[in-house]
């Protein structure tokens, strides 16, 4: 009787610097987006001030640059915001993330 007494090596892979750079990019990233819809409100308020003007309001590129600025705000709250409430847990009723 002989038993075959063979060892096997298990080497476990170390993360790579690929993975670890990947993931602080992305903690990077995430906490960029409240960063991004801070300014893009405040950038949103300035805009509305200047295109609101009474001798720039009856500008019609004026009134094309006043209905984007509205677009990208209402893109910032409705796709951007649940996005990071939903990280940290949150929801609101309206939106499916």
């Amino acid at each position: 009787m002989s038993f075959n007494n063979q060892s096997k090596l298990m080497v476990m892979p170390q993360p790579s610097q690929l993975v670890i750079a990947s993931t602080y990019i992305e903690l990077i990233l995430n906490h960029f987006s409240l960063v991004f819809l801070i300014l893009g409100t405040i950038g949103f308020l300035g805009n509305c001030l200047i295109f609101l003007h009474p001798k720039i309001r009856t500008n019609t590129c004026s009134i094309y640059l006043l209905c984007s600025t509205i677009r990208d705000e209402l893109d910032l709250v409705l796709n951007l915001l649940p996005n990071y409430l939903s990280m940290y847990g949150y929801s609101i009723p309206y939106v499916t993330t």
